[in-house]
């Protein structure tokens, strides 16, 4: 795919406010509707594989809260794509896919 590049940063409004969706202070609105979401995850027990960049500046460090607070987590060999960044697109898609596949196939055994 070619991606066109620009210099005109109307195009970067969005990602710019990307940022000020995270809650930071215990006092912010949307900080009662992440608890609530997180919900959901914490009673999944079903089998759950943890798919994540290996280099990610953004998450760093995400993966460990994530896996602890699933239960399906547990006992699951979760995988991390190096080299990649915040987009795991940046890697070889035929990783993606060969990582994912085994993934699945072991547990179907």
């Amino acid at each position: 795919m070619d991606v066109k590049r620009t210099s005109d940063q109307s195009y970067m409004a969005g990602a710019r406010r990307f940022p000020t969706f995270v809650p930071v202070f215990h006092d912010e609105p949307e900080v009662e509707e992440n608890r609530a979401a997180w919900k959901v995850p914490e009673q999944f027990d079903q089998p759950f594989m943890y798919a994540f960049s290996g280099n990610d500046l953004v998450t760093a460090g995400g993966d460990k809260f994530f896996i602890k607070k699933v239960p399906g987590c547990n006992g699951v060999e979760h995988l991390a794509f190096s080299p990649a960044g915040h987009f795991c697109s940046k890697i070889d898609r035929a990783i993606c896919y060969r990582h994912l596949g085994s993934a699945e196939s072991a547990s179907r055994h």
